[in-house]
């Protein structure tokens, strides 16, 4: 069992991935605004996100987790939920490019929602997330040169590498 300021560690680091991935999803408005289901697309990630940060927020500064607080429990819900539309969305070519490495998102989320839903161990869902954003990352390395925002998101997804990667092996 990893220790209480590495569990705070992990959980900042996920609240400051997910904020940034965020934050690179509305900036990202610019692009989604000129197409109905894009900009559809993105606010669902957008609501995933901002879920995922309140959680990992709490978690970090307060120790509410879905085992001690139902609320908790609601919020990962509506983010797994959320983002597993945002993929399908993505996958139904209605919005965006689903790449190859996006089956590892799309299942990871699916799995995370029946698992906290059910209450059950969360590990396969993490471990999807795991392989998911470090594909993700190496993809996004190849573009960051092209712009300086696009440096957000691969920061995000590198953060979110690490905090997947530690929880599996910390486990």
């Amino acid at each position: 069992m990893p220790s209480e300021l590495l569990r705070k560690t992990l959980n900042y680091d996920a609240l400051i991935g997910y904020s940034l991935l965020a934050l690179f999803a509305i900036y990202n408005f610019r692009n989604t605004a000129r197409n109905s289901s894009d900009l559809l697309a993105n606010l669902v990630l957008i609501v995933g996100l901002v879920s995922l940060i309140s959680y990992h927020y709490f978690v970090a500064t307060k120790q509410w987790d879905e085992k001690n607080n139902k609320q908790q429990r609601k919020t990962r819900l509506l983010a797994h939920a959320s983002i597993s539309l945002f993929f399908l969305m993505t996958l139904l070519h209605t919005s965006g490019t689903f790449q190859y490495y996006d089956w590892f998102g799309l299942s990871a989320h699916i799995v995370l929602f029946f698992t906290v839903l059910a209450n059950v161990s969360q590990q396969l869902g993490a471990g999807l997330l795991a392989i998911y954003f470090p594909l993700a990352t190496i993809r996004k390395a190849k573009v960051t040169m092209v712009s300086p925002a696009e440096s957000i998101q691969f920061l995000g997804r590198l953060l979110m590498s690490i905090y997947f990667i530690s929880k599996l092996l910390l486990l």
